[in-house]
């Protein structure tokens, strides 16, 4: 998911540097100039709306996924990257749901 949200800021940084793109062959007061830096304007917020809706919605696996992270492969490789802590609340509220196939499951765990 880390590399998703990046994907996504990355993409609203390139829609930015896609509105000054063309303002050398177009008349500032071209209607043409106008819709391009308004659409570059509204795909960057756009990318950045997604990014900030994927983060609220994972922070909640995240949480719960960084002690297991910290104790596997240390505390290095646990990214805090949306500032946002949740309560002991929002973790009872919020299901994770499993689908384990047959294959899956190992013979030390119980049916």
């Amino acid at each position: 998911m880390r590399r998703t949200l990046e994907f996504c800021s990355w993409k609203a940084n390139w829609w930015e540097t896609q509105i000054t793109q063309r303002e050398s062959s177009l008349q500032p007061d071209d209607p043409l100039a106008g819709g391009l830096k308004a659409y570059a304007h509204q795909q960057a917020a756009l990318e950045r709306e997604i990014a900030r809706k994927w983060a609220f919605k994972w922070r909640g696996t995240r949480n719960r996924a960084i002690p297991i992270v910290s104790a596997v492969m240390g505390d290095g490789w646990v990214v805090h990257d949306d500032g946002e802590e949740m309560s002991i609340d929002d973790l009872a509220n919020d299901l994770i749901e499993l689908e384990l196939d047959d294959e899956a499951v190992g013979s030390d765990c119980e049916d």
